[in-house]
């Protein structure tokens, strides 16, 4: 888990696979300095490039930083060279290492000679034009063998402000609003009252473990599966309330919340509710929940098993809830939208066609393009990923490939503005966020990215950097 607050009042938190963690936070310490950028993969042996190597040259002696060092180039199949600065003097110090224009400066602890681990780095990357990024990692101490209290492996242990967004990466999705003891959907209001001291983890365990089928239980099982990381605590929680609580009223909140946390047991979780609980709009809401985990599996179609599934759902909250609401919306209105997105823009079916008109107010349509491999970009305002675009429009030849946006604001003057700004060199029909290109497209995240090939069939979906351009170069060769 990772608690960032930069002081600019909007504090977060991401969590992450283990062996995926941010290397700015998780690595081997032992690999400090011995390469520019580090993970929590990385090896001595990898970052010293021993792994695959060419050859590996002593260069001479050189004055760095004031050490007389040993000067040694690893060569790798990539023909990149690792360059490293030796200590003379302790040969376990790396004091500079350079690679493909990136370099780490290493600073040791004068009064701990025997300590090969680095008290500062300083990372320099010189590869943007003009532009020297740098990134400074300062020791300030270290723990070494101690143990490590249960609660700072919880959320609640992190000491989080209020108000702090708690993102899951390993699902892509936001868990909510910590509210001080528990994650909320909504953010929670500035008050000057001190918040409620959050319940201990290890309390609503044992609640679970002494009663489990008491009203208590229940209680705790839900904040446990709303408010926790997927893991075993989870786990229990939710075989707590499947196997005592299942047909209990007062679960449409949890039934709802699966779509958020989505924990590996949630669609269990909600198969039982649909299948065992007497309230219809909890059994409608758990229909529309499944669905729609389904649909997110199905990879816009890819995975076949899931694309069935989520269908099945879809009509069947059609068929038997069409009263159950979301939000004020029927249930049977959203998966109206979501199966028309499968069986409509799912990858293989032809685009849909666009009609409309461009930010000059010129009449425009999709069909236009046919003939070329289209990337379509739905944007809105502060559109950062528009230079991204913009050098992938200027890689390819404007006869066999187009960029074509959409733009969703209703201030047009803003639009062109931002295209202006940004140098958006294509056109984009003119629409809104809730207009009627982003309905047919069913478009509720922004920006949202479409390929298409020469012959107007959705091809890609969602993908961005080497992805997106690697996938516009095969289908060009096509």
């Amino acid at each position: 888990m990772d608690f960032w607050d930069t002081g600019n009042g909007h504090p977060s938190v991401s969590l992450a696979n283990s062996d995926k963690g941010h290397g700015s936070f998780l690595f081997d310490p032992r690999c400090l300095g011995l390469a520019p950028y580090l993970s929590q993969g990385n090896s001595v042996d990898a970052c010293l490039g021993y792994v695959g190597t060419k050859s590996i040259s002593l260069m001479g002696q050189e004055i760095v930083e004031g050490v007389l060092t040993w000067h040694v180039r690893v060569g790798e199949p990539s023909d990149i060279h690792l360059n490293f600065w030796i200590d003379v003097a302790y040969p376990g110090r790396v004091v500079r290492h350079s690679s493909n224009g990136k370099t780490a400066a290493s600073r040791y602890d004068e009064s701990d000679p025997g300590n090969p681990i680095p008290a500062e780095v300083q990372i320099y990357d010189d590869r943007a034009s003009g532009l020297r990024i740098t990134q400074r990692l300062l020791q300030t101490g270290h723990d070494l063998n101690s143990s490590v209290e249960e609660t700072l492996f919880t959320l609640a242990g992190l000491g989080m402000p209020v108000g702090t967004v708690v993102t899951d990466v390993r699902k892509m999705r936001s868990m909510g609003y910590w509210n001080g003891t528990a994650l909320s959907e909504e953010l929670p209001a500035k008050t000057d009252e001190e918040p409620l001291p959050p319940p201990s983890l290890t309390d609503q365990l044992a609640f679970l473990e002494k009663s489990p089928e008491s009203p208590e239980a229940l209680e705790a099982a839900i904040w446990i599966v709303l408010n926790n990381p997927d893991g075993p605590a989870v786990n229990t929680a939710l075989e707590v309330i499947q196997s005592h609580h299942i047909r209990a009223s007062g679960l449409l909140t949890l039934c709802r919340e699966q779509e958020r946390v989505r924990h590996r047991g949630s669609k269990a979780l909600l198969e039982s509710l649909l299948r065992e609980n007497p309230d219809a709009s909890i059994r409608g809401t758990a229909c529309f929940v499944l669905a729609t985990l389904h649909k997110d599996e199905a990879k816009f179609g890819q995975n076949v098993n899931a694309t069935v599934a989520a269908v099945q759902y879809f009509e069947r909250t059609l068929a038997e809830f069409g009263t159950v609401t979301w939000n004020g919306s029927p249930v049977a209105d959203l998966a109206k939208l979501e199966l028309g997105e499968l069986r409509r823009l799912s990858l293989g079916q032809p685009a849909p066609e666009i009609v409309g008109v461009d930010l000059e107010g010129l009449p425009m349509r999709l069909s236009e393009f046919r003939g070329r491999v289209i990337v379509l970009v739905f944007w809105w305002n502060k559109f950062s990923e528009a230079q991204e675009i913009r050098k992938l429009a200027e890689m390819f030849p404007a006869e066999s490939f187009s960029v074509v946006g959409v733009f969703g604001g209703r201030d047009l003057e803003a639009g062109r503005s931002e295209a202006e700004q940004r140098g958006m060199t294509w056109r984009s029909f003119w629409d809104s966020r809730d207009g009627p290109i982003a309905k047919e497209w069913n478009v509720r995240g922004w920006p949202d990215v479409w390929v298409l090939d020469r012959q107007g069939v959705i091809r890609h979906r969602d993908l961005r950097g080497p992805e997106l351009r690697s996938a516009v170069e095969r289908l060009l060769k096509e």
